[in-house]
């Protein structure tokens, strides 16, 4: 599951808000305490939660936690290690994926490399701009004057 296992259990822990912020445009770090009573003692923390957003979507891209314990007791330092083993478990998970995925996308072939991706937003804007490009549009427009020239020659009947 996606939930963190906990060494131990705390039954409706207080979290708090201290500060919410935008720190770019697509960059938010929300701060926020945990503090709880169980059977082993106290837990506090103080957390910093960073999310990465597509600023045209607002959908999470990263997602970043940092804790600190306030005390130094048994239960906060338990809560910290678990949350450590389950972020490592999940990052190296993650990265197992991203491996597949590559090894995967090498074996379909040069085809792999002309796909365009429908959620980019820069699929509309034209890559390559080249000063061959440039020189035959230049051509072109050349070319269409000098047509448009000598019609109205043609017209006028002067040679």
């Amino acid at each position: 599951s996606d939930r963190s296992p906990l060494l131990l259990t705390i039954p409706r822990p207080p979290e708090q808000v201290v500060k919410m912020e935008m720190l770019e445009l697509d960059v938010a770090r929300i701060s926020w305490t945990f503090s709880g009573s169980s059977n082993l003692g106290d837990v506090d923390l103080e957390c910093d939660t960073t999310y990465e957003m597509n600023p045209l979507t607002g959908a999470v891209e990263e997602y970043k936690e940092e804790c600190k314990t306030v005390s130094s007791n048994f239960p906060s330092l338990a809560y910290s290690i678990s949350s450590f083993f389950w972020t490592t478990s999940k990052v190296v998970s993650q990265k197992v994926e991203e491996v597949k995925e590559s090894v995967w996308n090498e074996e379909e072939g040069e085809n792999s490399q002309y796909f365009v991706d429908p959620t980019d937003p820069k699929k509309y804007i034209q890559q390559q701009d080249t000063t061959f490009d440039d020189a035959i549009q230049f051509g072109m427009v050349l070319a269409l004057l000098y047509a448009c020239v000598q019609v109205l020659k043609t017209l006028e009947g002067v040679n």
